[in-house]
Parts: structure tokens; sequence; C-alpha cells
């Protein structure tokens, strides 16, 4: 794992900065975190997953980085990333305020509530108290694991895209010559 210390570190620093993100967010603005404004704090992993892999290409491969060499740190920045979110907002939520949980599960509550008649008539009235019973008893486990997927599949493609970009091949020809 050593091999991949600049990403680790950029993983864990953009973890750590969409979390504070997460409580600046709902103590300042008294926003919900985890609802679509949630998409506007997703420069920060991208800033820290370019300049992780801009270091790991240029220290670690020497400059030699095809596609391929930059999906595995990719999918490592993301894993890590979103696993160490999802862990720091589980525990905050469980240990020290559930507000973030409660003002969540009011939204969704308000959106099936706007939305009731068209649910209703697509899902069934029964299925439509199911989803609300659910969302009532929604736990903080539940919306981490939610945040963490979230998280994941969005870093997942920004990176590839960024590795695709930032990829860098080496002219064998100039160097023959």
């Amino acid at each position: 794992m050593k091999h991949y210390t600049h990403i680790l570190n950029g993983a864990s620093l953009a973890g750590v900065a969409s979390f504070s993100m997460y409580l600046l967010v709902f103590y300042a603005f008294g926003l919900n975190p985890i609802g679509p404004i949630k998409f506007l704090g997703v420069a920060i992993p991208i800033t820290f997953f370019v300049l992780s892999l801009k270091k790991y290409r240029d220290e670690t491969l020497e400059g030699n980085m095809p596609f391929s060499a930059a999906v595995t740190p990719g999918m490592l920045f993301s894993f890590i990333y979103a696993s160490l979110t999802a862990a720091l907002f589980f525990f905050f939520m469980n240990y020290i305020d559930s507000a973030i949980l409660d003002l969540n599960k009011l939204e969704q509550l308000k959106q099936l509530g706007q939305t009731k008649d068209l649910l209703i008539e697509y899902l069934g009235k029964e299925k439509y108290e199911l989803a609300i019973e659910e969302l009532k008893n929604m736990q903080a486990n539940t919306l981490a694991i939610s945040d963490f997927f979230s998280k994941f599949l969005t870093v997942v493609v920004f990176n590839l895209v960024i590795g695709a970009i930032m990829r860098q091949t080496l002219n064998t020809t100039a160097l023959d010559e």
C-alpha cells in the first residue's frame, strides 16, 4: 500500500474536508447536507484527486501513467473517501447530534406528501404507507450507507474521466534518438 501513499492521503483529506462541509452546511446555513446541496461539494474530492493523482503520476510512476494505471488509484481514492465520510457521518449522527437525520426524514416525508396522489396511483396505498413507515423508521446507518454509495459512484465516474485526461506516457521514440 505504500505505493499508493499519495492517493490514500488525498482521499483521507478529502473525506475530512467533505465531512467538514456537511457540518458547515448544516450548522451555518441550516440546510440538509444529505439533500441535493451535497453535489455542490463534489469539487472537494475532485480537487484532492487531481492533486493526489498528479503527485502519484510524477513521483511514484515517474511521469509514465497510462489510463490503466489511473483506474486502481481512482477506485482506491473513491472507496477511502466515501468510507471515511460515511463513517464520520454515521458516528456524528449516532453519538453527537441526530438532528441531520431528523431534518432528512422531514424533507423526504414532505416530498412524499407532495407526490402522494401520484405515488398511490402507481404504487398502491399499501406500498405508499409502507414507504412512509420505513422512512419514519430510518436510522443513521441507512442514511450513511446511502451517502456512501452516492459518493462512491459519483467520484468513480469523475475519477475515470480525470484519469483519462491526466494519463501520460513517455515518448519512447524521443528517448531512442
